[in-house]
């Protein structure tokens, strides 16, 4: 199973971009699920902070952050296709 973990702002400009790409690259998948938080949120503070997230979206697959920004279709199925073998 591979958590997709999208943290975003309202004001991003390429955060519903990287959400497209996201839904995009996961429609099919089986043990996928993506979650998005707004980092002005409790929650997204905590995350933000952990992860040293410098710019929006930032992209986590698992634990691992994969993508500062709207990710390529490519790297994304890679860093996804990893996290659902280990």
């Amino acid at each position: 199973m591979a958590e997709i973990h999208i943290l975003k702002t309202k004001a991003c400009p390429s955060c519903p971009k990287a959400v497209l790409m996201v839904r995009k690259v996961v429609d099919g998948m089986k043990g996928v699920t993506v979650r998005e938080t707004y980092v002005d949120s409790p929650e997204g503070q905590k995350l933000a902070h952990k992860y040293h997230m410098t710019a929006a979206p930032t992209i986590l697959v698992g634990e691992k952050v994969v993508s500062v920004g709207v990710p390529s279709e490519t790297s994304l199925r890679t860093a996804i296709e990893k996290a659902l073998r280990s």
